[in-house]
């Protein structure tokens, strides 16, 4: 399967099964691929990191998805994997990720990741934490190492986040609480008196 077609299975599958369970009532999610100019959704994932938005009443959220299947009889991993490098040499999202936070660009402020039984579901478990709180972690130390055929990967465990008082939610609102509100009215400040005498000095 080409990687093209991985990710357009993955983008269906977290819209039809972990957004639903994620989600409130009054959220939207906007996929990459439902982008009109797709050059810049495609700069959005590949230089942000960016999957999706999600459009809440009181903004909008940039997130990035990870879903892995577990194989039958064995347990989720409950973390998130991040790819540290490739045997290619290319650059990766934790080279990526890292450089956006240091430097200020846009990166996605939450990181969600789901494990499925099959493509199909059901979901077994998700986690949703600030994509700068699993960065922290790695900075601290915080991480273990795993390896695939052709990528190694930093491993960040959901029960290490806690154990540093870090979210991990199962909805995003609880990691941003406050943007489910209506928006407050605007405060219009008025401009102080203009002496117009020392125009003139």
């Amino acid at each position: 399967m080409s990687v093209k077609s991985d990710m357009e299975r993955s983008a269906s599958a977290f819209l039809s099964i972990v957004w639903p369970v994620i989600s409130v009532h009054n959220y939207k999610l906007i996929q990459m691929e439902n982008v009109i100019d797709s050059n810049f959704a495609k700069d959005l994932d590949m230089r942000a990191g960016i999957d999706a938005w999600i459009k809440a009443p009181r903004g909008i959220l940039g997130v990035a998805t990870r879903i892995q299947i577990i194989e039958k009889g064995k347990d989720p991993w409950d973390s998130y994997t991040i790819r540290h490098e490739r045997d290619t040499g290319a650059s990766t999202e934790y080279v990526k990720r890292w450089t956006a936070i240091k430097d200020d660009f846009l990166y996605p402020q939450a990181t969600v990741q789901a494990y499925l039984s099959s493509w199909k579901g059901p979901i077994l478990s998700v986690g949703i934490s600030l994509t700068r709180d699993i960065y922290k972690c790695i900075e601290e130390g915080q991480y273990d190492k795993r390896r695939n055929v052709n990528a190694n990967f930093i491993v960040v465990y959901w029960s290490v986040m806690r154990e540093k008082n870090r979210i991990v939610a199962k909805h995003i609102n609880e990691i941003f609480p406050n943007i489910s509100y209506s928006l407050p009215p605007i405060v219009i400040i008025p401009e102080p008196p203009i002496d117009m005498g020392s125009i003139f000095i």
